[in-house]
Formats: structure tokens, C-alpha cells, sequence
């Protein structure tokens, strides 16, 4: 028997549009939980004890209360009185997943991969959220973003951008993740419709980014000892440069990423700016570096 979805509403004793906002308000909280979940593991495993009633407050979260967040890490076995691996899967009922496309994939060329993560950084008594997108090929980071709430708005959306203003990717670019809601979010989705999304089901699995979110954070932020969001943001600008501009790379048989993309003379402003202001002697680091 065929009803018709007017029909089906009347049953239900709903309007066409109250089910669609209902529809669309249950899918942006779904969102937020599994963006939530994606960052409360990154940060079990730097602090393994640390519980949710402890992690909320830092985490700065809007549109979820403090007792649904304990809650929603208890559901997912994020209690810290209970015994789970912290690198567990990032994957969950109705997740819109994507296959992992560079599972034994060789790697020619430059923008053939790029992958992406966000990590956090901790000031005071805050969490602030970096989103970087990096060339598989030369290990060029080619887009970045510093937030102050996970939104897909304020992460991978504006990384993204200023990737694809940067360097323009030609169509078919694989685009891989860890698979955290940011990645998957309909307005992520709608803006890499000229890429390939790839995501594996393991934080552990995507090992280039993560090392990427480690050399930033130990090798540079934690040096260069940022203070509030300005500064994290400066200071995040002088890390990628220099990641990118003067870091050699073993797997890259000690070239600098910028020689192998091959662009130095040809970069966007955003990396030319960078490369005037770093070498500008009136340039001072907000904190002074002490080298061992």
C-alpha cells in the first residue's frame, strides 16, 4: 500500500516543514556529538585520566550542556573508570563514512593526497582548535585554520579554502581524514563535491597528519609559548612557515617541502606575505625561543 508523504504527516500530526526542521536540528546535533567524540579521544590520549566533568569546561562547547556531554562520553565508553583503548574507532551508528582510498595507493605526484586533521592546543584554562591540510607528496602544508570552537564554520571550511585559493587542485584530489564529523558535515561535504573523500575508521590510521599535529604543537608552539588566540595565531603562522619553508623532511630524503612542491617562486600572497614578514628584521617573536 502506497501513502503519501502529505498523508504521512497528517498521521504523524506534523506540518511538512516542522519535520524538516526537526530533521535538520537533529542532524547538526548529531554533528556536534561526533565532532566532540572525535577531539575527546585526541585528548585521552595526552591526558588519560582526565574525566568529562574535568574536559567540559576547557572545551569551551556550545549547544551542548555539561551533563549530556558526560553523558554522550559515557555512551561512547569515554568514562575514565572505564578500561577502553583510546584509539577506538571514530566510527558510529548512521556516520556517513567515506572509503579509504590511499590504503596501498602510491604516492607520484604533488596534490595527489592531501590529508587533513584537527588537533587542540591548550592556553590557560582553554581549548583552541588547528585544522591542517598537507600535501602527501611533498609534505607541503597547503591550508590551515586556528579556532575557538569546533564548527565545521570555524575548521576544516576555512582550512579548505585557503587551500584551494592557495593552489588550486586540479578535480579528483583525494582528500583524506580520520573521519571526524567536521569531515563529513553537509557543508564540508558540499565544498570538496571536486574531490575524492577518503577516511580511514582509526585515529591510529592516520599517522601523517597526526605526526604533522605533533611537530607544530612540540617542535613550535610549545617553544614559541603563545599566550592567547592572537598570538596563537601568529605564532601558528611563523610554525607553517617555517614547516614548510625551511624544515627538512627524511622522507623527503632531507629536501624542504617547498622545494618539492616546486611553487617558491610561484605561491600564493598568503605564503608570500609570510615570507616577507618573517624575514623582515622588525619581525619580533612575541616570546623569546631558548634552544637546547
Amino acid at each position: 500500500m502506497n501513502i503519501s508523504l502529505n498523508k504521512a504527516y497528517q498521521f504523524l500530526g506534523v506540518t511538512r516543514q516542522s519535520f524538516h526542521e526537526w530533521l535538520n536540528r537533529t542532524s547538526n546535533q548529531f554533528e556536534l556529538e561526533a565532532q566532540l567524540l572525535t577531539i575527546v579521544r585526541k585528548i585521552r590520549l595526552e591526558h588519560p585520566k582526565m574525566s568529562a566533568r574535568t574536559m567540559y569546561p576547557y572545551l569551551k562547547v556550545k549547544g551542548i550542556g555539561r551533563d549530556k556531554f558526560i553523558k554522550l562520553c559515557v555512551n561512547h565508553g569515554l568514562s575514565v573508570d572505564i578500561k577502553r583503548n583510546p584509539r577506538r574507532t571514530t566510527d558510529s551508528s548512521g556516520v556517513k563514512r567515506f572509503p579509504n582510498l590511499i590504503l596501498e595507493l602510491k604516492i607520484v605526484k604533488a596534490h595527489q593526497v592531501w590529508v587533513s586533521d584537527i588537533t587542540y592546543y591548550q592556553i590557560g584554562a582553554r581549548f583552541y582548535y588547528l585544522t591542517f591540510i598537507m600535501d602527501l607528496y611533498s609534505r607541503f602544508i597547503v591550508g590551515y585554520s586556528i579556532a575557538k570552537d569546533l564548527r565545521t564554520v570555524s575548521t576544516t571550511l576555512p582550512a579548505l579554502k585557503r587551500a584551494i585559493d592557495d593552489h588550486h587542485p586540479n578535480p579528483g584530489t583525494i582528500l583524506h581524514s580520520d573521519g571526524g564529523g567536521q569531515y563529513y558535515a553537509k557543508a564540508f561535504v558540499k565544498a570538496t563535491k571536486h574531490f575524492q573523500n577518503s577516511m580511514t575508521s582509526d585515529l591510529a590510521q592516520n599517522n601523517h597528519a597526526e605526526r604533522l599535529n605533533s611537530t607544530i604543537k612540540n617542535d613550535y608552539l610549545s617553544c614559541y609559548m603563545p599566550t592567547s588566540f592572537a598570538e596563537l595565531q601568529s605564532e601558528c603562522d611563523r610554525a607553517v612557515w617555517q614547516y614548510n619553508f625551511n624544515r627538512p623532511h627524511q622522507s623527503l630524503n632531507n629536501l624542504i617541502p617547498a622545494n618539492v612542491l616546486g611553487e617558491t617562486t610561484n605561491l600564493n600572497s598568503t605564503f608570500t606575505n609570510l615570507n616577507n614578514l618573517f624575514h623582515n628584521p622588525v619581525y619580533n617573536s612575541s616570546k623569546t625561543v631558548r634552544v637546547i
